[in-house]
């Protein structure tokens, strides 16, 4: 299945799922023909059907003892050459991260490339794959949710349909997704995708123990461009107690971009 993420399923269910990539969606290792269709329905009602796009992202914070933080982030995405996936993240608030920038590019059958930018620091730093469990700016995301792996490593995961299950008085499909590789911070995931609206409402994460480690929930949708698409959404770390709260507003699937927007120099401006 093209584009999802082997490391993780989030970002493209919750923010790189409002902008579509214009590629197929393949078949995963293992997966019966009804499960690859499920799935693709389910990736293209998340998405715009556009090559590019802008967001604002509202981030809430809750530690385990209640203390809140709040993030404010501009959501830059573009797809042209090769349909490479190429998106910029910069933090507008609170003030001591205003500036701090996150540029994702995707690179044809290797891991992206991904950069950080500190403005105290002035200057920009590859972050290493081995990164990739670390939380993004204290969030209950890691940075492994971030990241488009490869779609040509399809073997690297194993995707299996469960029975049918209620949620929220829904009928929902339930898909098993199994990532294969050492890397993966996940030992299994579960989507519940919603029949009606083909829409993944519900992801439970698991660690490599197989003890359930994350759930994330899409809270809100919101009808753009014809299609339904999360704009709240909320990510329960079981482990820890802690809580990220995702809010999308200001999202423009229209937004004119370049390969410019998406530069080291960019995200210093």
């Amino acid at each position: 299945m093209r584009r999802i993420l082997l490391l993780s399923i989030v970002f493209v269910f919750g923010l790189l799922g409002f902008f579509a990539f214009g590629k197929d969606v393949p078949k995963m290792a293992a997966a019966v023909d009804e499960t690859d269709a499920i799935l693709k329905k389910a990736f293209a009602k998340s998405m715009f059907g556009t090559s590019q796009g802008t967001a604002t992202i509202n981030m809430l914070i809750t530690s385990s003892e209640g203390h809140k933080k709040e993030r404010v982030l501009l959501f830059k995405a573009l797809s042209e050459k090769e349909n490479l996936l190429q998106y910029l993240i910069k933090f507008l608030k609170p003030a001591d991260l205003k500036g701090t920038a996150f540029l994702v590019k995707e690179r044809k059958g290797q891991l992206p490339d991904q950069y950080v930018y500190v403005p105290a620091a002035k200057t920009v730093r590859r972050i290493a794959a081995g990164n990739a469990t670390s939380s993004f700016f204290g969030s209950d995301f890691i940075y492994a949710d971030l990241l488009p792996y490869p779609s040509d490593k399809k073997d690297d995961v194993s995707v299996k349909k469960l029975p049918d299950q209620q949620l929220g008085g829904q009928s929902v499909y339930v898909i098993e997704v199994t990532p294969k590789m050492a890397e993966s911070p996940y030992g299994k995931l579960l989507l519940y995708i919603e029949k009606a609206q083909s829409i993944a409402a519900k992801i439970d994460f698991f660690d490599k123990a197989g003890q359930p480690l994350k759930v994330l929930k899409v809270r809100k949708l919101k009808k753009i461009e014809g299609n339904f698409v999360p704009v709240d959404i909320e990510m329960k770390n079981l482990q820890t107690k802690s809580s990220t709260i995702i809010t999308v507003d200001n999202i423009d699937p229209k937004a004119k971009l370049s390969p410019n927007d998406f530069t080291e120099a960019a995200m210093q401006r």
